[in-house]
């Protein structure tokens, strides 16, 4: 790993990375529940979906700035297409953040 790049030093590799790990689990936890909360109530569940995806784009975005230290790895094209499902899920299943476009599981 090259730590010098633009300045940029092992501290705050590390301090990214951090944010980076923790944006995913918070998307991965936020998307579980909205998907469990389809079963229920689609009003709790385009709001989990919500913050679900704004914690993935948050992950994105850290995940951009570890490209600056590191080349492209098998994680992050794993992250990829996570981010590709969860996009795809927030537009169909979750319409969009609207809980009137919700995909509803239950009669």
């Amino acid at each position: 790993m090259h730590a010098n790049t633009l300045c940029y030093t092992k501290h705050m590799h590390s301090t990214i990375l951090i944010f980076h790990i923790a944006a995913m689990i918070l998307s991965l936890l936020l998307m579980t529940g909205a998907t469990a909360a389809l079963f229920a109530n689609t009003s709790v569940a385009a709001k989990l979906a919500r913050g679900g995806v704004a914690a993935t784009m948050t992950g994105v975005c850290a995940g951009f700035a570890l490209l600056l230290s590191s080349p492209l790895g098998i994680e992050c094209l794993a992250l990829s297409a996570y981010l590709a499902v969860v996009m795809v899920a927030y537009r169909y299943a979750f319409g969009m953040g609207v809980a009137s476009r919700c995909l509803q599981l239950t009669r």
